[in-house]
């Protein structure tokens, strides 16, 4: 097959990077040890605090943040009654855990405010609205946001409302804040991890030594930014290997028609890739996951390794491998307690921002006899998820 791996590279280096990723991680979560009462739940002055939510679109990764942010708020008092929450590895909807929220006594701390959900994936009426109620309306105390899109739209606008903004790809490349160490607005703030996507790319090459990596990204002014492509570009230029791009134009709505047309797109993109590549890291997509695997079929055939750039849930439905978190419990702990400051009233730009993902591998054995690749063992137990079979697979 194109690409064969070096095993002498594999131990050595995944293991280097993930020690180093855990003591980076360590580093991130012992410098936010505080005193218990920056945490301590306190009302706004005998009211609940206000909270809305905007995302750039529904997204996995965006209801498994927002998960975990509640739970996280639970765990130190700030909420009570989630337990029961719905919420299922993989989902994309988030309107549903919120309308659970606003509908139920989650104690004397935050309301989930029951019109506070948007999502800017429903078009300029809603971005509009939302623009209107953050800069005239002003009701709402502390507002989460979602993804890169939806940073980027909150940090053109003008208004002073605390904003946390989780699951951005590169929060300094795309402008939603001036560095990793200051927002650049009083009332922003933005977590980041530097250079998750490097080491994704880094972690790819040592395994499969390829000499061309395909990229295929939406076609859009800030998908060069949340697809990672100048992460990429930095990695080939140091490690020597050519990318070939495509960018594909994304559902224009949610008709079928425009998602076979966007389908369509893919295929003919991951055909043509499927002959020059060695390798395709696969970036963020507006694909449903129980389609990956056919879309995914030239790529089989082409005995071509594909690293989800997106994480399990994506390895889990045919993508190769993947080295991202599993889970979001501690970047959820890390937002719900700087959440906690800003209540407190620590204004967001003061707060850290860095927080290094502890590091998880997820692989395929099924997807990896589909292009004729032998998972070395040493890979095997590194991997904290294998998945034997391709779901969604028909």
């Amino acid at each position: 097959m194109k690409g064969r791996q070096n095993r002498a590279f594999i131990l050595p280096a995944v293991l280097f990077l993930l020690v180093l990723f855990f003591l980076l991680w360590s580093r991130t979560t012992l410098s936010q040890e505080q005193s218990p009462d920056a945490y301590t739940p306190i009302t706004n002055e005998g009211k609940k605090w206000r909270i809305g939510y905007v995302e750039t679109e529904p997204y996995a990764n965006y209801a498994g943040n927002f998960y975990s942010l509640v739970m996280g708020l639970g765990k130190d008092g700030w909420l009570a009654n989630v337990d029961e929450l719905p919420f299922q590895s993989g989902q994309t909807d988030t309107k549903r855990m919120w309308q659970w929220l606003s509908q139920r006594d989650t104690g004397n701390f935050i309301e989930f405010v029951d019109d506070g959900h948007y999502s800017l994936k429903d078009g300029t009426a809603v971005q509009e609205a939302l623009a209107r109620r953050l800069t005239l309306q002003k009701d709402l105390d502390l507002l989460i946001a979602m993804g890169t899109g939806a940073g980027v739209f909150l940090s053109q606008l003008d208004y002073e409302i605390p904003t946390m903004i989780f699951s951005s790809t590169n929060a300094v490349q795309s402008g939603i804040v001036r560095s990793e160490n200051d927002s650049g607005a009083d009332h922003l703030w933005a977590h980041i991890d530097p250079g998750l996507y490097r080491r994704q790319v880094e972690v790819f090459y040592d395994l499969f030594h390829f000499k061309k990596l395909g990229v295929v990204y939406p076609h859009n002014p800030v998908a060069r930014v949340f697809s990672a492509i100048d992460d990429v570009q930095a990695v080939a230029s140091e490690r020597g290997f050519q990318v070939v791009e495509y960018d594909i134009v994304e559902p224009r709505d949610g008709t079928d028609d425009e998602l076979e047309r966007y389908y369509l797109d893919l295929t003919q993109a991951f055909t043509a890739l499927a002959k020059e590549v060695d390798a395709v890291y696969l970036t963020y997509g507006a694909w449903r996951l129980r389609d990956l695997p056919h879309l995914l079929t030239p790529l089989y055939e082409g005995k071509i390794p594909v690293f989800s750039q997106q994480g399990a849930d994506e390895v889990a439905h045919g993508a190769l491998l993947s080295l991202a978190p599993v889970d979001f419990a501690g970047i959820g702990q890390f937002g719900a307690q700087n959440m906690a400051k800003v209540f407190h009233g620590t204004p967001p730009r003061r707060l850290q921002q860095v927080f290094v993902h502890t590091p998880n591998i997820a692989i395929n054995v099924e997807a990896a006899k589909k292009i004729d690749y032998k998972v070395p063992f040493e890979l095997l137990l590194l991997a904290d998820k294998i998945y034997t079979e391709i779901a969604g697979e028909k």
